[in-house]
Formats: structure tokens, sequence, C-alpha cells
């Protein structure tokens, strides 16, 4: 992005709102590793974060309720019985409680875990390791050292999360 862009109050995105659920067209194109945006205008306050997606094949679960034209539905049969223990379970490293989850979470199709938390997207590996986090601090919106939160679950469309914050913006 040009500098000069940013300068004039400028965001060089589209977007597309509809209730929960965002998508976002940079310029045409879908990127990989996915730059994850949000914008604070007139400011223009830009921050990107790089991290991957996948492969842009169909997901699991793009978003907290599932596919479009079927949510809440899902054509995977759960077990009958359910004597197993959970496979594994995440909590913030500042302590249970300290980050709470916003909303559903999304599932890629290689199995990864997308979870919002108040000040933080998450990616967990189907074992539950954290591939990636992004901070949701955008340094525009409040006096520094306060965090905005997230106001909806992650979504998933093509390679790309998606999500917004309280203060209005997209990521």
């Amino acid at each position: 992005l040009a500098r000069s862009s940013l300068d004039r109050g400028e965001i060089p995105m589209r977007l597309i709102f509809l209730g929960s659920f965002a998508a976002i067209g940079i310029l045409g194109h879908v990127l990989k590793p996915v730059l994850v945006w949000w914008a604070q205008p007139p400011s223009a306050c830009l921050r990107r974060i790089a991290g991957t997606v996948g492969t842009g094949a169909k997901h699991h679960w793009p978003g907290s309720l599932g596919h479009a034209g079927a949510y809440t539905s899902s054509p995977v049969a759960g077990p009958k019985k359910l004597e197993q223990a959970i496979a594994w379970n995440w909590s913030s490293p500042e302590g249970r409680f300290q980050t709470p989850g916003i909303g559903g979470s999304a599932i890629d199709a290689e199995k990864n875990v997308y979870v919002a938390a108040n000040h933080e997207t998450l990616k967990l590996s189907p074992e539950g390791k954290v591939l990636w986090e992004t901070p949701i601090k955008p340094h525009c919106s409040y006096p520094q050292g306060q965090y905005t939160i997230q106001m909806n679950s992650p979504s998933l469309w093509g390679d790309a999360v998606i999500g917004s914050v309280d203060t209005g913006s997209v990521f």
C-alpha cells in the first residue's frame, strides 16, 4: 500500500459486511499468507498481521454458525457415546478466564481451529498447539494500554480470517 494514500485517509479496501459475516476484497486479490487488516478512518490507522490460513479447500466449519444455507447443521455425525476424555483444551498463558472466548469457532479444511478471544484471534492445530495469534490492539482506538474487544467469532472466507471489533473496525 502506498503510504501517501494512507496519509490522505484513504483505505484501499472493499468491504462487504453481512450481519456477522464479512468478506474483504483487497485490491481484488486473495492473499497467501493472509494479511489481516483493520482501519480507523479518518486517522487512517492501519495495521497488517500476516498469518497463514490454509489451502483454500472447503472449510469444515467456516464460521460460528457453519456453512451458509445449512447454518448450525453438520453432515458429520458425532459419536453416540461420549466416553472418551477431551482431546485437548486451551487457556490463555495469562491465566484461566483472562481471555474469554467470543462466540463460536471456525475450522478450516486442515482441521485447524480459529478462536476469537477478547483481545486476540488464535489459530490452533488439530492437536491444540497455538500456530499463530493476532493481538487486537488498534493503536488509534483507545488510550495507550487499553484494548478493544472483538464483537464476533472468526469467519473463514477462502484463505482469509475475518472478524470485527467494538470500534467498528473489520479485520
